[in-house]
């Protein structure tokens, strides 16, 4: 009981930055309880100190035990004590009391770092995938939870891949540092390139490997309702997106219905996720720290405020044993293509092609002027293969 208040005071009382905070880590030193996240801050500490990084790893490694044996002391029991010792009754140290359950991914992630700092890349890469894995896992977005089903949209040009996504029945996803636009995200500016992450860091230890680790993340980008993940043609009638992703109209764009499984499924034995992440816009590159991290928010949903109009969503997959630029996932009942528009400027030779790609039951239509409206307005129209 004795050392259990100790811990518990140390972390009320305790300055900011604490982990770099010589006179915290000998407050929590040598205290011994049966909670994971004393262990925890031991080993943060220890990672600040480098002669100490092989204790670090021994005490983030019985952390990360303890924690998958639900070895911890019930907040209640921390409360009582703060109370029967005068000590006012605060949230005691939200990251790592009563949040901490809510953010256990961040045992892997000082896991790795330690592994880092020792030289131990193998194990080091191994904790970055469970980092990566349980931090998205435990963060999804709030308005996706309930949806059994989602609509979202793709403008495509006619192209050879656009094709082969159509004959294979396939949504493609592409690595981050293959997406055409160096700025898309940040996630793409940095994804193997430990130079650049490099800048955005404030340790240095761990840079090669995470760098390495983002190229296990595969990226596809749709336009979306994000109040309602439901139909909207309005979406159809935005000029810029058929300039800009179609080739001036020529292409096409592909209404797909996706179910639950497919943007929001995650396997504990694999460490393998695909979730759907709404994008964030913002004009600032945040800077990183070393428990801060990147995560979804300022990394693959973080974008330039330049491209707010665009309101994209994004499809992302997590595969630690896939090594290729790409990575398809494959399209079925639940999954499906509900609707083909063409672009005004898809010529009959491709709608004629595509028309015979199409999945059974997926309805054909074409963007047309409307006249009636005004002559820059856009309408859908049913199409005719005779047109």
């Amino acid at each position: 009981m004795k050392d259990l208040l100790a811990f518990v005071e140390a972390c009320v009382n305790c300055p900011d930055h604490a982990y770099s905070n010589r006179d915290f880590y000998n407050k929590i030193r040598f205290l011994k309880i049966d909670d994971y996240r004393l262990y925890y801050m031991k080993a943060a500490c220890e990672y600040h100190q480098k002669e100490l990084v092989e204790i670090g790893i021994n005490n983030i490694e019985k952390a990360i035990d303890m924690w998958g044996n639900g070895v911890k002391v019930d907040n209640r029991e921390m409360d009582l004590l703060l109370q029967d010792n005068k000590t006012k009754s605060v949230i005691c140290h939200p990251d790592f009391f009563y949040c901490f359950d809510k953010k256990y991914y961040k045992l892997y992630l000082l896991a790795a770092q330690l592994y880092a700092r020792a030289g131990m890349i193998e194990k080091c890469k191994g904790m970055y995938n469970k980092y990566y894995y349980y931090a998205h896992k435990i963060n999804i977005d709030s308005s996706l939870r309930e949806k059994e089903s989602i609509v979202v949209y793709s403008f495509r040009k006619f192209s050879i891949y656009s094709l082969q996504d159509l004959t294979k029945r396939e949504i493609t996803l592409v690595c981050p540092d293959k997406m055409n636009d160096p700025f898309d995200s940040l996630a793409s500016y940095i994804a193997g390139n430990p130079e650049r992450l490099k800048r955005t860091c404030k340790q240095f230890d761990h840079v090669q490997t995470q760098s390495e680790c983002f190229k296990h993340f595969y990226i596809r980008s749709f336009r979306a309702n994000k109040d309602t993940y439901e139909s909207d043609d309005s979406i159809l009638t935005d000029k810029l997106m058929w300039s800009h992703y179609t080739e001036g109209h020529q292409g096409f764009c592909i209404k797909y219905r996706i179910d639950k499984s497919y943007f929001n499924q995650f396997d504990d034995s694999k460490l393998t996720f695909t979730k759907l992440i709404p994008v964030e816009y913002n004009k600032e590159m945040k800077e990183i720290s070393i428990y801060e991290a990147l995560n979804t928010s300022n990394s693959f949903a973080f974008k330039d405020k330049c491209w707010e109009p665009e309101n994209e969503v994004r499809l992302l997959h997590f595969s630690p044993d896939c090594g290729e630029d790409h990575y398809p996932i494959k399209l079925d009942e639940k999954n499906r293509l509900e609707e083909i528009i063409f672009g005004i400027n898809c010529n009959s030779d491709a709608r004629e092609l595509i028309a015979k790609l199409a999945p059974e039951g997926c309805k054909l239509f074409k963007m047309t002027n409307d006249e009636e409206k005004d002559i820059y307005s856009l309408i859908k129209r049913k199409y005719r293969q005779s047109e």
